[in-house]
């Protein structure tokens, strides 16, 4: 261009009105409902209604249009209060126990459903659930649904729910419910739970509940539990209560439930030990509990520990158990170790177990004798 043009009027008009357009604001582009609105100034940009224009980086991005509002449907209702869900009342809970009791007797569904109702109904008013089972009828249904609203109840306070069972229920009933309340008690404070026990009225109840006890607390201090039982007297018999503290000890640690009862004198306490001991090792490791039954003396001890070893094994391996026994030398009585596989057979698999008797290598009133036990 010539000289004279940028020293003209025209020339510098322009630049002048350029300075004053970028002055003013800038060129911005912003979306509104999918269409480009030029704009002048930063200030006049709603951060409601606009998105920043980019270019997907994967091909196969949906290209849906992405709304420039959110709608109130698609937003939290930040004031909105929301309600905790309404606790059970006792008499919701009686109503489906009702409805549970109405189901075929006898059926998972209905054990199934009475003993989910023990468990929830316990957690919220223990008192309330054991009063409800305790109008149920007699029997072995009854019972359960006591043990497990009991066990639940120890869990919070054993003390309660030892008393209330020992002050208000009779026969299985009460030595169901007393039962787990002590296995919960003993967990958390052995020492409470065993003094306690002892001050049950005698009688076969008291003496099947303080067994429990060295049971259980076998598992988690079975030197204190073992002590405990040999300490035993005043028409509590220590036989029982010492075969399930050794019983509970063998299944961690058979060595030092050996050399505990090594130290005790002749007599029913050894005798329980050892046969206490034989059963809790075969849980874990049957082959090598009966090789040590084996070489104990022969008589009773012997048998009974070696009928116990049978058994455990046949939980796991009932054929296992069986060709083991077929071996057992000729002075032992298989038909102790016979007997005792077939009862642990038969939980599991009846039919089976009644083949197999049938088919033993022994006389017919022997195979009688063996499967009248069964039943």
């Amino acid at each position: 261009m010539s000289e004279k043009f940028y020293k003209s009027k025209w020339f510098w008009t322009a630049v002048f009105a350029v300075i004053l357009f970028v002055m003013n604001g800038i060129i911005l582009v912003k979306v509104v409902n999918g269409k480009k609105v030029e704009t002048g100034a930063v200030s006049e940009i709603n951060d409601d209604n606009y998105v920043e224009s980019f270019e997907p980086a994967i091909s196969n991005v949906s290209n849906t249009r992405i709304p420039t509002k959110a709608t109130s449907s698609a937003l939290p209702q930040q004031n909105k209060k929301f309600s905790p869900a309404k606790k059970k009342s006792n008499e919701d809970f009686a109503r489906e126990g009702a409805a549970a009791l109405r189901l075929p007797p006898g059926s998972s569904a209905r054990a199934n459903a009475l003993g989910r109702l023990a468990y929830a109904w316990a957690k919220n008013d223990p008192f309330a659930a054991i009063q409800w089972a305790a109008q149920l009828p007699e029997g072995e249904e009854r019972n359960n649904i006591l043990a497990n609203i009991a066990d639940r109840w120890a869990a919070k306070d054993p003390v309660s729910a030892a008393t209330w069972a020992s002050n208000n229920l009779q026969g299985e009933g009460r030595e169901n419910a007393l039962t787990s309340a002590f296995k919960q008690w003993v967990r958390n404070d052995p020492d409470q739970a065993t003094q306690w026990a002892l001050q049950l009225p005698e009688g076969d109840g008291r003496n099947n509940i303080i067994a429990t006890l060295t049971k259980v607390w076998g598992l988690t201090d079975p030197v204190a539990s073992a002590n405990w039982a040999l300490q035993l007297h005043d028409g509590v018999p220590v036989g029982p209560a010492l075969f399930n503290a050794t019983f509970s000890w063998a299944r961690n640690d058979p060595e030092a439930a050996m050399s505990f009862a090594s130290q005790l004198p002749e007599g029913d306490a050894i005798n329980m030990a050892l046969i206490g001991i034989a059963r809790g090792w075969a849980m874990n490791n049957p082959e090598a509990a009966c090789t040590w039954a084996l070489e104990l003396p022969q008589g009773m001890v012997r048998n009974k520990a070696i009928s116990q070893v049978a058994y455990m094994w046949a939980t796991q391996n009932p054929e296992s158990a069986a060709e083991w026994v077929a071996k057992l030398p000729e002075d032992f009585n298989r038909n102790i170790a016979y007997g005792s596989i077939a009862k642990a057979w038969s939980k599991n698999d009846y039919d089976a177990a009644v083949k197999w008797v049938k088919e033993l290598t022994i006389s017919d009133k022997e195979k009688e004798a063996i499967l009248a036990s069964l039943k």
